[in-house]
């Protein structure tokens, strides 16, 4: 009964321990089988860990960890109790692990290996930015890490060089070597840099001084004196209707003060003689010390060329086919230069408000044209002209023994076209005075040194 009851505890207590070892050997190759698998997967990831890691411009020159192959501790021959625990295997290291897989942006490709920078040189493509640097490939099966420049984020484009043209030339040593026996493929030209010698030696242009503003005329400091041709006793001419000659000058003196006035001529200066001395009235005007002087009139013919016939009912003196005005200037006169140049500044005005010049002075009178396009006549046998100590020009606007011009002398629009062109070549006068006055007062030297330049 004793030895019944201890073989049958002996082969329940070998049991029980075969039982155990067989566990434990199931066990043991549970951790060999999870231990090669873990070991596969990191081989796997490596490649992709290591490429990874080179896209990345933050970690250059960092070795992978090589991952051990996980250790499992043997079975425990003696059958202890405790069952073995699986063997751990190491974190893989922060290089080797798997990291989510960034997208790279298409406008940066990875840098070109020293073997596609020689086959870009050999088909004649442009040189690659980076130098031609000689790496041995790694006889490890493992990935070898990239080398030092690989690990370089590629190069950003090249802006701009906000340097002087003479560093240049530095410039161009950063440029790869290029070995032996291997052709590059021409640059363009460069620009030839200026050198510092020759930029001192070239003149500098001076800007020329600018042209002095003419100098405008003032009109309120410019005096101007009308004279009213003849007197009321001493009248003149008489028109084809019986007009006095006074009256029409008269008339139109009124108008051009009036106009002058308005315009800024605040001294001009009508005057109205009441004695027939012609010399009195030459020393009365020029006691006024006028800068010009203007004698209004109005024409009539020698008397061969009068005719006395009925007109309009009544028997008048009269002529027909003498139109038009005249101008004239006393060559004996202190300013006869100032004088012509008046004259024949007003001709032209009124030949600007459409009138005409009449030329029957000179073929009655034989009186010299000094200007045929103008109308501008000498007679130095005038004493308000010759005798008056300024510039001075007599006027007669209108042949008022024709009827035609007598008309028109009483119409107010054509006397407007007269003192129209009288205030435009008075203006005209003061300007270039102002402008003569202006060159006089410029110092020599100034001049001398403007024509230089």
């Amino acid at each position: 009964m004793v030895v019944v009851l201890a073989f049958s505890m002996s082969q329940a207590v070998c049991a029980e321990s075969g039982k155990k070892e067989a566990d434990k050997k199931a066990a043991a190759a549970k951790s060999k089988t999870h231990a090669a698998a873990k070991s596969e997967a990191a081989k796997e990831h490596k490649p992709k860990t290591d490429a990874a890691a080179a896209s990345r411009p933050a970690e250059p020159k960092r070795a992978p960890a090589k991952s051990e192959p996980a250790k499992s501790e043997p079975a425990n021959a003696a059958g202890e109790a405790a069952s073995p625990e699986p063997a751990k295997t190491p974190a893989p290291a922060a290089s080797e692990a798997p990291a989510e897989p960034k997208p790279s942006p298409a406008a940066e490709p990875a840098n070109p290996t020293p073997n596609e920078i020689v086959r870009e040189r050999s088909k004649g493509l442009p040189q690659s930015s980076q130098p031609a640097a000689e790496t041995k490939p790694s006889t490890e099966p493992t990935a070898s890490p990239a080398p030092a420049d690989a690990a370089k984020p590629p190069a950003p484009e090249e802006k701009p060089s906000t340097r002087s043209p003479t560093d240049e030339p530095a410039a161009a040593t950063t440029n790869p070597a290029v070995p032996a026996g291997e052709v590059v493929p021409s640059a363009a030209p460069a620009t030839p840099a200026l050198v510092p010698s020759e930029q001192a030696t070239e003149p500098v242009p001076q800007a020329s001084p600018p042209a002095p503003v003419p100098a405008a005329c003032n009109r309120a400091e410019f005096r101007m004196a009308i004279d009213v041709g003849h007197t009321e006793t001493n009248y003149g001419a008489v028109s084809a209707h019986g007009k006095h000659e006074f009256d029409f000058n008269r008339r139109l003196a009124h108008d051009l003060a009036d106009k002058l006035w308005h315009s800024g001529f605040d001294q001009a200066d009508l005057v109205i003689q009441t004695d027939s001395d012609l010399a009195r009235r030459a020393r009365d005007l020029s006691s006024r010390r006028p800068n010009l002087m203007l004698s209004l009139h109005h024409d009539s013919v020698q008397d061969k060329y009068l005719k006395t016939a009925m007109l309009d009912g009544q028997m008048r003196t009269f002529t027909e086919g003498f139109h038009g005005y005249s101008i004239f200037v006393s060559h004996e006169n202190a300013y006869r230069e100032d004088s012509d140049r008046f004259a024949k500044t007003l001709g032209a005005e009124m030949i600007a408000q459409g009138l005409k010049p009449t030329f029957h002075h000179h073929v009655q009178e034989n009186r010299p044209i000094l200007d045929k396009q103008t109308g501008v006549f000498q007679y130095d046998g005038l004493a308000v002209l010759r005798l008056t100590t300024a510039p001075a020009v007599l006027l007669e606007s209108a042949v008022i023994t024709d009827p035609e011009d007598e008309t028109k002398a009483d119409d107010p629009a054509y006397r407007k076209r007269i003192t129209n062109a009288i205030v435009a070549a008075v203006i005209r006068f003061c300007d270039e005075n102002a402008a003569r006055a202006q060159s006089h007062a410029a110092p020599p030297a100034a001049e001398t040194q403007g024509s230089r330049k």
